[in-house]
């Protein structure tokens, strides 16, 4: 597909989605919960892809990588506004450990869990570590936007209600750095080199050529990130 097609595409089914998501009007009450936590995303992908549609192959994808880039630039944005100094001051160093903690289980328990079915279905490679690793680390952020109607439908109040949305705002940390370890990692030849010499070799080759451009890659991403907040 053209990529300014695959765009409009793309941009159009957001925007059909997220009034889906928001709207509290035209959505069924069956149905809402599915809707406001953004699952329905994952169905539109399947549609999309090669399993169904095949309107965004693999070329249009990649064409379309800057437009992701500013995507994924702006989520960052977003949840960098939500790290407000005075209002993390206000809740002790335990609940920074649970709202941390919570996240990296969660991811653990998600990796481990897939891992084993790649496994046992002989479809453990590097392409599906990279997915899986990526998957679980979006697995782990929690959505501000379900909590909030979680709450709302279920009458949560007081202080585990503001527990609640305190850790939806600090866990996507763990998300973020772990995206960003495995973004330096690829950037460094991770990948290709795990293709084709095995995950073993590039592991013990940590301390080489690989090990120092996933170092920098790791690093540059905050830089850039503190340079622009600054």
């Amino acid at each position: 597909m053209d990529p300014l097609v695959s765009t409009l595409v793309v941009i159009l089914l957001a925007l059909l989605g997220a009034r889906l998501s928001f709207s509290t009007e035209r959505v069924p009450e069956v149905t809402r919960l599915l809707f406001r936590t953004g699952t329905h995303f994952l169905f539109i992908g399947l549609a999309l892809g090669p399993l169904a549609l095949d309107l965004l192959t693999p070329e249009s994808l990649d064409r379309l990588a800057p437009l992701f880039g500013i995507g994924l630039g702006w989520v960052g944005l977003i949840f960098g506004l939500q790290l407000e100094r005075e209002t993390l001051s206000r809740f002790p160093l335990p609940f920074h450990g649970l709202a941390l903690g919570q996240a990296g289980v969660t991811f653990v328990i998600f990796v481990a869990g897939g891992g084993l079915i790649a496994a046992l279905t002989g479809s453990f490679e590097p392409v599906s570590v990279v997915l899986l690793i990526a998957a679980g680390a979006t697995a782990a952020v929690s959505a501000p936007a379900g909590i909030a109607m979680i709450s709302t439908n279920f009458l949560v109040r007081g202080q585990v209600r503001r527990l609640l949305f305190f850790t939806a705002s600090v866990d996507g940390l763990v998300g973020l750095v772990v995206l960003q370890a495995l973004y330096g990692a690829l950037h460094g030849g991770w990948l290709s080199d795990a293709a084709g010499a095995g995950a073993a070799t590039v592991a013990a080759d940590a301390s080489g050529t690989v090990g120092q451009l996933s170092v920098l890659w790791f690093l540059a991403g905050p830089a850039l990130g503190l340079v622009c907040g600054v």
